[in-house]
């Protein structure tokens, strides 16, 4: 499972939820794979805050995969194209990247 955990002011945050579309946005955010960081959001308000914190979570979007099979934790940090964050987190189904909104290079980075 692939948690999303970011901050309502973070220009890279607004970009990675743009990137997937309201659809799957709304999709992510129903199953809890959303945790706003600043107690001032939100969604999140001080227990998100609380999370972030004992998560060790530094920077936006910061994104912790955990497996099922295995008791590890992937946590990759910044804003990444879909195609590279499905690669990362071992994501199974077929994804084509194609169909992706083009990430410039200058458009990359985290909030901290």
């Amino acid at each position: 499972q692939l948690t999303m955990y970011g901050a309502f002011w973070c220009p890279h945050c607004q970009r990675q939820k743009e990137m997937f579309g309201r659809e799957a946005w709304a999709i992510l955010r129903s199953n809890d794979r959303y945790v706003e960081c600043d107690a001032r959001g939100a969604d999140g308000g001080k227990a998100g805050a609380a999370v972030c914190l004992a998560k060790g979570i530094d920077g936006f979007p910061s994104w912790r995969s955990s497996s099922s099979s295995s008791n590890k934790s992937l946590v990759m940090s910044g804003e990444m194209s879909l195609a590279e964050i499905a690669r990362k987190s071992g994501y199974p189904g077929k994804f084509d990247a194609s169909l992706e909104p083009d990430l410039s290079q200058d458009a990359s980075g985290a909030c901290r």
